[in-house]
Parts: C-alpha cells; sequence; structure tokens
C-alpha cells in the first residue's frame, strides 16, 4: 500500500498471486511492525519541536524590534538565541532520522498546499529574490557558558537574521555567517516558501563586529531533484487513484460484464505497475530529503 489506510476507511488496491484453486486465496492486514510506530513517534516529535521552535523564533523577533537594546533584553536575546541553536539541532536530528525510516519502509523490495504569500520581509524590504540579511547583532552576555576571551579582543555575538525566497521555493537553505576570526554554517530549514522569509539565529567569535557577514547557499540539486519527485509522486497517485476508482466499481457490481476477468486483469496489472513506480519514486524522494539532515 503507498497511503496510510485511516480509521474507519476502506483502501481498494490489487495484485497478482498464481494458485490452482481460486478459493484458497486469502488476504491479511498487516503493518510494518515497529517501523511504523517509529514514524509516528517522530512524527509527533517533529511537530513538537516545530512549535517549540516557531514559539521562540517569535520570542526573539519581539526582543529585536527595539533599536536599543537594554542588559535585561540582551540577556534573554542570548538566552532566547542559545534554546533557538539547540531547538534547531533536535528538530533536523528528528527530521533526519524521520525521512530514514521513510526512506526504509518506501524501499523497493528485494523479492518480487497553499500558504500565505508574505510580499515584505521582516525587516519591511519588498521580496524580490533569495536574500539574506542581518536583523540584529548583540552582545553574548557574560555569565553565559560562552563567556567572551578578555585576553585576546574576542568577544560572541548572537547575530539575529532572516532568509528569504522570491518566487521560487528554496530547498535545504543554509547561511553561512562569518567574521574576521571564524565562520558558522546554519542550516536554516528544509525549504523557504516561495515569496516568504524565515528568521533564525547563529553565534559568532569576532573582534571587529562590523566584519560579520551573512551568504545565503541553496543546494539548487537537490531542491530541483526534490521538486520534481514531487510532482512525479502526485501525478501517479491521482493515476492509481481512477484506476482503482474503476476497480471498486466494477468488483462491487451485482451483475459482471462479459469482460469483467479482463478488464480486472488489466486494471490490476496497470495498479501494481503504478504502486510500484510510486514506492521507487518515495524511496528517491525520502533519499534525497535524507541528505539534506543526515550530516552536521
Amino acid at each position: 500500500m503507498q497511503k496510510k489506510i485511516l480509521a474507519n476507511t476502506c483502501y481498494t488496491s490489487s495484485t497478482v498471486i498464481k494458485t490452482t484453486d481460486p478459493a484458497s486465496v486469502s488476504g491479511v492486514l498487516t503493518n510494518k511492525g515497529l517501523i511504523t510506530d517509529k514514524i509516528t513517534q517522530l512524527e509527533s516529535a517533529v511537530t513538537d519541536l516545530q512549535q517549540q521552535l516557531d514559539t521562540k523564533k517569535k520570542s526573539l523577533g519581539e526582543l529585536t524590534k527595539s533599536t536599543t537594546l537594554s542588559d535585561e533584553t540582551k540577556k534573554k536575546v542570548s538566552d532566547t538565541t542559545s534554546e533557538i541553536v539547540k531547538l534547531r539541532a533536535e528538530l533536523n536530528l528528528a527530521k533526519g532520522e524521520l525521512n530514514k525510516y521513510l526512506y526504509t519502509l518506501n524501499a523497493p523490495q528485494l523479492t518480487s498546499s497553499q500558504f500565505a504569500k508574505q510580499k515584505l520581509s521582516f525587516t519591511g524590504v519588498p521580496l524580490k529574490d533569495t536574500s539574506t540579511s542581518i536583523m540584529s547583532i548583540s552582545r553574548q552576555t557574560v555569565g553565559n557558558t560562552d563567556s567572551p576571551d578578555t585576553t585576546s579582543g574576542l568577544k560572541l555575538y548572537n547575530v539575529v537574521f532572516e532568509a528569504c525566497a522570491g518566487n521560487e521555493v528554496v530547498r535545504a537553505p543554509e547561511v553561512k555567517i562569518t567574521s574576521d576570526t571564524e565562520e558558522k554554517i546554519i542550516r536554516v530549514s528544509e525549504r523557504i516558501i516561495a515569496n516568504s522569509c524565515q528568521m533564525s539565529a547563529g553565534k559568532i567569535n569576532t573582534v571587529d563586529i562590523n566584519s560579520i557577514k551573512l551568504e545565503l547557499a541553496n543546494r539548487s540539486d537537490i531542491s530541483a531533484k526534490i521538486t520534481q519527485l514531487e510532482k512525479n509522486i502526485e501525478m501517479l497517485l491521482d493515476e492509481q487513484s481512477t484506476y482503482q476508482i474503476q476497480l471498486n466499481k466494477l468488483v462491487v457490481k451485482s451483475e459482471r460484464p462479459a469482460d469483467f476477468e479482463q478488464k480486472v486483469t488489466e486494471w490490476s496489472t496497470k495498479i501494481i505497475k503504478l504502486r510500484n513506480d510510486i514506492r521507487d519514486a518515495k524511496f528517491q524522494l525520502y533519499g534525497s530529503i535524507y541528505e539534506i539532515y543526515k550530516s552536521p
């Protein structure tokens, strides 16, 4: 099966089997056992972590609205940034695990949305193309585990930034934060929806705060592959659904037409082929998405 079977619903499909006695053919519905339980658990974890991360990002946005930040606000920005970094790492790990299980679930057998489009960035700049910009930079507060190095003049800063997409979806977006002493790669999310922005944050050491720069990278190779696979799967599912509806109408008729067996054979063959094509496409899709998260 290529879909979930929801509670109190039915799902029509077909396959081919050889037998000398048709009356001996029987079917048993099973699932993938522990793997489906694990997928459900990971889906819940991803949802929970995403909600926590969204809440923290919203809180960070509220804190950085002011042009001047008090010491107390700077402390809150520092703490919130640390929490965002931690949650983002946990979310990426959970998404990586989830897509790994989905990748396994859709592996070939060894034997036979509409989103409301945002026209302005968080900073009020009209969205025209893929871009990233710094929203605020604040000194890491003393007392945190990442305390400034007073001997070398090296200081740790919290960098709040936005990453925006133009008319095309940005897949696997990564923001590189550079300074006069180091660079950090921040994996923002799985994707940025077209004509929208995402806010995030990172930490970086520097001697000169003016040396901090941003660069947004888009892994266009994976982006194009994932987009095409999603389109292919959608078309295959639509085609499979059409044949399943026809097959369902045929088998529930009280009077069977003369070409009943011929049609059942024909549509069953097409459904089986489509099911295998969908499985193979999903195998490639989740493998590509897994590539985004498997590396630190």
